[in-house]
């Protein structure tokens, strides 16, 4: 037990280490606060849902082996199959939120709108 609870240090720390990371390689200087917010309350939002579909499927996939209910191979496998196609989705989401934005300019006369 105590080494699970060791482990949820661990991913605990690593979810905050990667805001920042992220804020500082990928944002402007000037949004690299809002950056760091958003991706800590995506994470926790991330994170709980993800430990409720998690259940949900390991919940229904259970197997009855020698007497007594355990999660199956199937259960299992869908859930880490889950969990990397959302990883992969945040993944993609968050680099192309982060990404330098070009100015909009006149396509005509090539200034910013406005001036």
């Amino acid at each position: 037990m105590l080494v699970f609870a060791g482990l949820l240090g661990f991913t605990a720390g690593a979810i905050v280490t990667s805001g920042f990371n992220m804020a500082t390689n990928m944002a402007p200087v000037a949004s690299q606060g809002v950056v760091t917010g958003l991706v800590q309350v995506m994470l926790a939002i991330g994170s709980v849902l993800m430990n409720m579909v998690g259940t949900a499927v390991l919940t229904s996939t259970t197997v009855v082996v020698g007497g007594e209910e355990t999660n199956s191979a199937t259960g299992v496998h869908t859930c880490i199959a889950i969990a990397a196609v959302s990883f992969a989705t945040a993944t993609l989401a968050a680099t192309i939120l982060t990404r330098p934005r070009q100015p909009l300019t006149d396509l005509d006369n090539k200034e910013p709108p406005g001036l």
